[in-house]
C-alpha cells in the first residue's frame, strides 16, 4: 500500500536547490515536481540547501507577542489583582 520510493535525478536536485534559494515553499516546488510536500523537505535537508538570503532578519516570537509578562508580585500586576492592599512582604 506504500509509495513507489521517488527517483531523485540531478535535474529534480537542481530545481530543488533553486526554488529553495528562491524563498519557494515546499509545497510548490513539490508540485513543480510531482512529488510530496514533506519529501521536498525531506531532500532540502539531505542536500543541505540553503534558505533565501533576507533582507531582514526574521522577528522573535517574543517580538510578535509584545513584552515579557511581569514578574509576581510586581507592583502594577499586584494592583490590578489587589487593589488598595499592600503586597505581603
Amino acid at each position: 500500500m506504500g509509495h513507489a520510493p521517488i527517483k531523485w535525478t540531478a535535474e529534480k536536485d537542481r530545481v530543488i536547490r533553486e526554488k529553495h534559494a528562491a524563498g519557494w515553499s515546499h509545497g510548490k516546488i513539490a508540485e513543480l515536481i510531482g512529488c510530496g510536500r514533506s519529501a521536498v523537505g525531506e531532500r532540502v535537508r539531505r542536500l543541505r540547501c540553503s534558505g533565501p538570503v533576507r533582507d531582514e532578519p526574521r522577528q522573535r516570537v517574543r517580538d510578535l507577542h509584545g513584552p515579557l509578562p511581569l514578574p509576581p508580585g510586581h507592583p502594577l500586576s499586584w494592583g490590578l489583582v489587589a487593589p488598595g492592599v499592600p503586597f505581603p512582604r
